[in-house]
């Protein structure tokens, strides 16, 4: 059983669900820069988890985030320094929706800066996507409308 609880700081909530080796991280709302130091202290708790749990996997879902600010984005590559540098073995899965290109376009770079250890999956399909699947697709590649 996880010792995270649901949080709520300005306009930003973050769900934890355990299931199995696995924690989902539900993000929902604004993470601003009222947000980013909460946002930092809850991610830096989910990593003692995953030590104390010996969890193999951590999902970050954004698909509910309107706006994620550069300085929250520095507090999700700090989470992922140390599954980077391989003292916390884990992976990350961020998840989000690809009708909100600019949520895949934000975190496709913190999966090139941890290739090994994070991936991306929309909300809609089925498996994760790692480096070369995560970049954002050419128009040419789009199905016909």
């Amino acid at each position: 059983m996880t010792r995270l609880r649901k949080e709520t700081h300005d306009k930003l909530s973050i769900e934890p669900l355990l299931a199995g080796a696995k924690l989902e991280l539900v993000l929902s709302g604004t993470c601003d820069s009222f947000a980013v130091e909460a946002l930092g202290v809850y991610l830096s708790q989910v990593t003692l988890e995953v030590r104390r749990l010996s969890l193999s996997q951590v999902a970050i879902d954004v698909s509910r985030v309107v706006l994620l600010t550069s300085s929250s984005l520095k507090q999700l590559i700090t989470f992922l320094r140390p599954i980077k540098l391989g003292e916390l073995p884990c992976s990350v899965e961020f998840v989000v929706d690809d009708g909100k290109p600019w949520q895949r376009r934000c975190l496709a770079a913190l999966v090139r800066m941890c290739p090994n250890g994070a991936s991306l999956r929309d909300i809609n399909a089925a498996g994760a996507s790692h480096l070369s699947q995560a970049l954002p697709r050419a128009a040419s590649e789009l199905p016909p409308a």
